[in-house]
């Protein structure tokens, strides 16, 4: 049995965006993206051209207007607008499921996680991966809700037992 405590902070808040953002599901969504507005940015660049070569300047302005629109997507605009929604769903959560501490216990049946708002065990079937990011271990549940634990809060013996379960109970996601 592993014991851990936690307080959320808002480094964790940004850690836990940061896992949602580096899921290979959003970033193949966000290569999409980007390679269908780097073709737009290119057909709207042609037709800007034309449109100036045919002296329809209100066209070209638009055209232009389009065309810096599908380059800023290209290159930034996707991972902006999808971290963006990430921090609204964050913001929108109740500030008591956000913050406080959090004690975790790790076993054999499972995951018991303890804050100020309730006390509950997850069995390992309610978790669909762990895995490493930064400084921290995550569990991912089946509900794509997930569960934190700071790698330098726990001992060398309980890490390694840590390790031990998840690897008995669930297959490692790569980031």
């Amino acid at each position: 049995m592993i014991k851990t405590k936690m307080e959320i902070s808002q480094e964790e808040i940004t850690v836990l965006r940061e896992i949602m953002m580096a899921n290979p599901k959003n970033v193949k969504k966000r290569r999409w993206a980007r390679i269908i507005c780097a073709v737009m940015a290119v057909i709207m660049c042609i037709y800007t051209v034309a449109c100036f070569l045919d002296q329809a300047i209100g066209y070209s302005v638009i055209g232009l207007a389009f065309t810096i629109f599908f380059i800023w997507v290209t290159t930034v605009g996707a991972t902006f607008y999808q971290e963006t929604i990430y921090k609204k769903v964050q913001d929108k959560a109740d500030d008591r499921l956000m913050s406080g501490v959090r004690e975790y216990v790790f076993d054999s049946d499972g995951v018991t996680v303890s804050s100020e708002v309730g006390c509950g065990t997850h069995k390992w079937d309610a978790f669909q991966c762990w895995g490493v990011f930064k400084d921290y271990i995550y569990l991912k549940r089946i509900d794509n809700q997930m569960v934190l634990v700071k790698k330098s809060s726990l001992f060398k013996e309980d890490y390694e037992a840590l390790m031990s379960l998840l690897n008995t109970y669930l297959t490692q996601e790569k980031l």
